[in-house]
């Protein structure tokens, strides 16, 4: 048995998924951003003060100290902002992107990467609408009556956890820039 799985190996199959790419990053932001005159990065570091915040609606400490920011402005105002970033599913990273609104309510959602061997319906458009209208009064709440997707409960779970922090974060990056 064991000489058919190091065959098996050698010939390239392996239980672990394939990644699957449905987006690159630049096109997703074009999409997102159509009308925008710019999109710049903008990287938000995580001071003690906004990892406590970021812990007193979540109820964990961010996973990494800086994340960057797309900004879409036109004429001087912003038109929105978008994340991407990655959660774990049940085994593998899941990378996905957040389109928020100037006022850090969600958008859009998409799966940029996938890397689970099962459970990609959480890019179906039924479950990622789900999010659309979320802004920070619903942060902490998102992941209760989710409507998770048979087959990707993991999957579900993680994106619902990538979704809360994504709002955080991006209202921590507003009153950064208010109050620079």
């Amino acid at each position: 048995m064991r000489g058919l799985a190091l065959l098996l190996l050698g010939l390239g199959w392996s239980s672990a998924a394939q990644a699957q790419q449905f987006w690159k990053k630049s096109e997703l932001l074009g999409e997102m951003f159509p009308a925008s005159e710019r999109i710049a990065p903008v990287k938000l570091a995580l001071d003690d003060a906004m990892a406590e915040r970021f812990q007193e609606v979540l109820g964990y400490r961010p996973p990494r100290d800086s994340y960057t920011f797309y900004v879409a402005t036109s004429g001087g105002s912003i038109d929105g902002y978008a994340l991407f970033d990655d959660q774990v599913g049940q085994h593998e990273p899941i990378t996905f992107g957040v389109q928020l609104t100037p006022e850090a309510e969600i958008v859009r959602l998409e799966v940029v990467v996938y890397r689970e061997k099962y459970g990609a319906e959480v890019r179906h458009p039924r479950f990622r609408e789900q999010f659309s209208g979320r802004g920070p009064a619903d942060a902490a709440e998102i992941g209760h009556g989710l409507k998770i997707v048979s087959g990707a409960t993991y999957s579900s779970k993680s994106m619902a956890i990538g979704v809360e922090r994504a709002i955080v974060l991006t209202d921590l990056l507003m009153d950064q820039q208010v109050g620079s």
